[in-house]
């Protein structure tokens, strides 16, 4: 756990140039820091990544190879739908329900034929505020009146000249 540690408020223009100094070798160091880190797992994942990718592939062949006796020997689940092994299980799992456009159909089309059998209960309506547009048009509008006011956020950034410091 990282400790917290209180800022020192700078005084003077000279205490303020001396923090930026800090930040700015603080920050270099990060970043060489952060690139050892990224050399070092990049490393590792290069070792272990033949394993993986070999061991991911005999996997998938297992499972298609259980899954392909599954569907050959049904009978085998009995009433339900999962076969207890002795080193695990093998089960059909029904996935939710989804809707498939059926042969030529386009989903303009489906929305058309609902309009013209008056199912219209089926179609969506979402009125939305048009943020972007009462944003441009923010001097013709009351906005007080509706409800709403335009705020702008200042942040403060402290940007390093990282080329000038040397760690």
């Amino acid at each position: 756990m990282t400790k917290k540690i209180a800022p020192t408020i700078p005084q003077t223009r000279q205490e303020a140039e001396a923090a930026m100094e800090r930040l700015a070798r603080l920050t270099a160091s990060r970043a060489s820091l952060q690139a050892d880190l990224d050399t070092e797992l990049t490393e590792v994942r290069s070792r272990f990544e033949p394993q993986l990718t070999a061991t991911a592939l005999e996997i998938s062949v297992e499972e298609s190879a259980l899954e392909a006796w599954s569907r050959a020997n049904l009978d085998a689940f009995g009433e339900g739908k999962t076969l207890d092994l002795v080193h695990g299980s093998l089960s059909f799992r029904t996935g939710m329900p989804t809707l498939k456009l059926k042969g030529r159909y386009t989903w303009e089309d489906v929305l058309q034929n609902i309009c013209l059998l008056n199912l219209v209960t089926y179609v969506r309506s979402r009125m939305e505020i048009d943020k972007e547009k009462l944003l441009s048009d923010r001097d013709k509008i009351d906005l007080e009146a509706i409800g709403c006011r335009v705020v702008q956020k200042e942040t403060f950034t402290a940007t390093p000249k990282q080329e000038e410091i040397v760690t």
